[in-house]
């Protein structure tokens, strides 16, 4: 007789998502293969535009490889990118984040897709926990003034990173002033690169959030890739 199925019911699962943060690089198709396995007939998550994420899908626990193809090209079509090994731990969350330049010269800026895994500190009553990701391709390295009080919270933070896991306690249900600073502006240069609000409404008590920055710098702020920052709730916040 041959080997039993598992029983699908029985298999340690986890979660994955994954966010568009390259605004020059046009709408993507994602397809998610498991390690060392053929490559998905369709993309998971077709179409999927700058500044949008997908929702959680729940998958097997394991190591994954994320394709990426321009949007409405053949799944045989040469990928435009593909992704290293993701890991999705057993009953883990990962938060996929692509971005950067598809066509540069320059590896600083390449793009890239960087997985995160959901690992907030609690959050204390009365507050929200914060964890901040430089993915803005012409920001080399940011500070990051949370409250824009004077005081670098996260200095330093290179392009294509993230704040510690654990994320920055704020006061929920306010308004949070987050100001994207330069670390080394030249003599007389104005450090400041853009100033954005955390909404209340995002900062709900125990929230656990993720400020995406993303965007070029320098753009006027009605132009679709001007500096911004996206946010998305970690799962277990939702």
């Amino acid at each position: 007789a041959g080997e039993e199925e598992p029983d699908p019911g029985l298999l340690a699962t986890g979660a994955i998502r994954i966010m568009h943060a390259a605004p020059t690089e046009g709408n993507f198709d994602i397809y998610l293969q498991p390690e060392g396995q053929a490559e998905a007939p369709e993309p998971l998550w077709p179409g999927l535009v700058y500044g949008s994420a997908t929702d959680f899908e729940t998958i097997a626990a394991g190591t994954y490889i994320l394709v990426v193809r321009a949007a409405g090209d053949p799944a045989e079509a040469v990928p435009v990118y593909t992704s290293g090994p993701i890991a999705v731990p057993e009953d883990g969350a990962v938060t996929a984040l692509a971005a950067g330049l598809l066509n540069t010269q320059n590896d600083a800026q390449r793009f890239r897709i960087a997985g995160l895994l959901d690992d907030f500190a609690a959050a204390a009553a009365g507050t929200a926990r914060v964890r901040v990701v430089a993915m803005s391709q012409t920001i080399l390295a940011m500070n990051i003034d949370l409250n824009s009080d004077g005081t670098v919270e996260l200095p330093g933070l290179p392009l294509f990173s993230a704040s510690d896991a654990a994320g920055v306690e704020v006061p929920a249900g306010a308004d949070v002033d987050l100001s994207i600073l330069n670390p080394n502006p030249a003599p007389g240069q104005d450090p400041l690169f853009g100033n954005i609000v955390i909404p209340a409404a995002v900062l709900a008590d125990g929230a656990q959030m993720y400020a995406v920055v993303a965007g070029v710098s320098g753009r006027r702020p009605r132009d679709p890739s001007a500096l911004q920052v996206h946010f998305l709730q970690s799962l277990a916040a939702q």
